[in-house]
């Protein structure tokens, strides 16, 4: 029986606007955080700015509460 072979994933990037709005905050607030090097951005061509998705999530990680101890 042949091995299948899972092609490894693409990693996800958004632009910022669905960025903000998946997480709720500005764009203004994400392109702060690109500027202070916070969050690692690319450019796609002179205007097109994309997040990584994995980015995102180690910048807004769950913090614990009271409840988690």
């Amino acid at each position: 029986m042949p091995t299948r072979r899972v092609p490894n994933p693409q990693p996800e990037y958004l632009s910022i606007a669905k960025a903000a709005a998946l997480y709720d905050v500005s764009e203004t607030f994400l392109r702060r955080r690109i500027n202070q090097g916070q969050l690692s951005a690319v450019r796609c061509g002179r205007q097109i700015i994309r997040i990584g998705a994995a980015d995102l999530a180690k910048l807004f990680r769950k913090i614990q509460s009271a409840d988690d101890f």
